[in-house]
């Protein structure tokens, strides 16, 4: 069974699929991944991820706007942010870039709406 934020992570890709200006980058990052395998090959591409640059609490979501770097992350409503995710906004935020913890696809459009992304469409009601 999905997890919630796997079933939310699908909704806000579906709607920045949907609504985000051309001028946009965005992509999911894998932190969740789901690796295959038994305990040994999950332990070899876990520490290929990691040697290859994925870091411990990057944003689930990254969007790229006028050079602007917008970091999402995504939780359930009972969801809690880990230490390094908080480490991870900080840096973020230091680095210049924006980051937000949303916990609905609502959340996530009245984000990029108020840092002023100009989004086409909104949420269906």
């Amino acid at each position: 069974m999905a997890r919630p934020e796997d079933i939310l992570q699908k909704a806000v890709c579906d709607y920045l699929n949907e609504c985000l200006p051309r001028a946009c980058y965005w992509s999911a990052i894998p932190n969740g991944a789901v690796l295959a395998g038994g305990p040994k090959e999950r332990g070899m591409q876990m520490n290929k991820l990691k040697a290859t640059g994925l870091r411990p609490g990057a944003p689930d979501l990254f969007i790229i706007y006028n050079g602007r770097f917008i970091g999402i992350e995504l939780k359930s409503p009972t969801g809690r942010t880990n230490d390094n995710q908080k480490r991870a906004s900080d840096e973020i935020t230091l680095a210049g870039g924006l980051y937000s913890i949303c916990r609905s696809v609502d959340e996530v459009e009245s984000f990029l709406r108020m840092i002023g992304l100009p989004m086409f469409g909104r949420l269906a009601a």
